[in-house]
C-alpha cells in the first residue's frame, strides 16, 4: 500500500472509531480528542493513528522538538552526572565488596543515566542528549575501576620496600616547579580511567569479551532513551468527511 493509502486509511479508521454523535449537539457528528478528552466537531489532526484538535497537535509536536538552550543541557548534565556517579559507586561496591564482576551492572547504570539525562531535559530527548549520556554511562563504568589503579601501586610498593628493608615514607611524591607538571599528571591519569574498561576487557580475554558486549548494551540502552520521540503527524481532516487518496501527479 502507497503511503497516502495508509494516511487515507488512518483517516478513515479514526472516523469509523471514534466518530460518534454529541448528545449536546444530536446533529454533528464529533471526535473526541486522544489527549484532552474534548469533543471535536470541525477538524482534527492523525497523530500515530490517534485524533487530536490542534491544541494537542501543538503541544504533542514541541514534545518532538530538541531543547536547543544551554540551561537545559547544563540541567541534564547534572541529572546525568548524579546518576553516573551514583552508578560508578554501586559497580565499585559489587566488585570491592562482593568480589565479583557482574557486567550487567553497566546495564543498570545505561537505564539510570539515560533516565537521569531525560528527566533533566524535561522528558524530551534528541542528538545532543543522547551523546551525552552515553559519554556519562562509559565514565561510570570507567570510574568504578578507578580505585582498583590507586591500590595496586600502593601494595607493590609495600612489598617492594618490606622485601629491601627500606622504610619509604607514604604520601604523594613532591610536584615538580611550575604547573606543567601537575597539569601534565592529571591529564595521563584521566587517560587512564577512561581507558580502564578497554583494559578490563583486553587482559581478561576472551572472557571479556562478554563484559565488552554487557557494555556496549549499557551504553545503548542509554542512547535509546534519550532519543527524540518519532511520530507521524497528518491532516487537518474534516470530522465526518471521509478523506479521499490524493491523486498522483
Amino acid at each position: 500500500m502507497s503511503d497516502a493509502g495508509a494516511r487515507t486509511e488512518d483517516a478513515r479508521e479514526i472516523d469509523r472509531d471514534t466518530a460518534g454523535s454529541n448528545p449536546d449537539l444530536p446533529d454533528k457528528v464529533v471526535v473526541p480528542c486522544r489527549g484532552c478528552r474534548e469533543s471535536i466537531d470541525t477538524e482534527y489532526y492523525s497523530i500515530n493513528g490517534n485524533a487530536f484538535c490542534g491544541r494537542c497537535r501543538a503541544a504533542v509536536e514541541s514534545l518532538t522538538e530538541t531543547p536547543e538552550d544551554l540551561p537545559t543541557l547544563a540541567k541534564a548534565a547534572l541529572f546525568g552526572v548524579g546518576a553516573s556517579i551514583g552508578g560508578a559507586a554501586l559497580y565499585f561496591a559489587v566488585m570491592a565488596f562482593a568480589h565479583l564482576q557482574i557486567g550487567i551492572v553497566a546495564i543498570v547504570i545505561g537505564y539510570l543515566v539515560g533516565r537521569a539525562v531525560r528527566k533533566g531535559a524535561g522528558n524530551r530527548g534528541g542528538r545532543r542528549f543522547q551523546i551525552l549520556a552515553v559519554v556519562l554511562t562509559y565514565a561510570s563504568i570507567a570510574l568504578a575501576y578507578a580505585p582498583f589503579t590507586r591500590a595496586a601501586p600502593a601494595e607493590r610498593t609495600r612489598a617492594t620496600s618490606h622485601s629491601s628493608g627500606e622504610v619509604r615514607p607514604e604520601g604523594p611524591a613532591p610536584l615538580a616547579p611550575g604547573g606543567v607538571a601537575p597539569l601534565l599528571r592529571l591529564s595521563a591519569s584521566l587517560a587512564l580511567v577512561a581507558a580502564l574498561p578497554v583494559l578490563a576487557v583486553v587482559t581478561s580475554f576472551p572472557s571479556g569479551l562478554l563484559s565488552a558486549v554487557i557494555m556496549f548494551i549499557g551504553i545503548r540502552q542509554a542512547w535509546s532513551l534519550t532519543r527524540a520521540p518519532t511520530i507521524q503527524i497528518l491532516g487537518p481532516y474534516r470530522v465526518g468527511v471521509v478523506p479521499t487518496s490524493p491523486s498522483a501527479s
